[in-house]
């Protein structure tokens, strides 16, 4: 039961992403309610290695030393 799931969780989803599109990873908060989700614009490989990437690193940065 992910309901059940206490650590920290953040999903992050790329607006033009056809491999996981932004409402396959905004489901991620019915089953974690807590879960912090993100949205980049660009596409799966982009948000990673792309002009967004940038943003991506130091989002997933600020929340784990949020909670670390």
């Amino acid at each position: 039961d992910l309901k059940r799931v206490t650590m920290p969780v953040l999903a992050v989803s790329a607006q033009k992403d056809a491999i996981a599109p932004p409402a396959s990873v905004e489901a991620i908060r019915a089953i974690v309610p807590h879960a912090t989700v993100t949205r980049l614009p660009g596409g799966h490989v982009g948000i990673v290695a792309g002009r967004s990437a940038p943003a991506l690193w130091q989002q997933t940065a600020d929340f784990l030393s949020q909670r670390s």
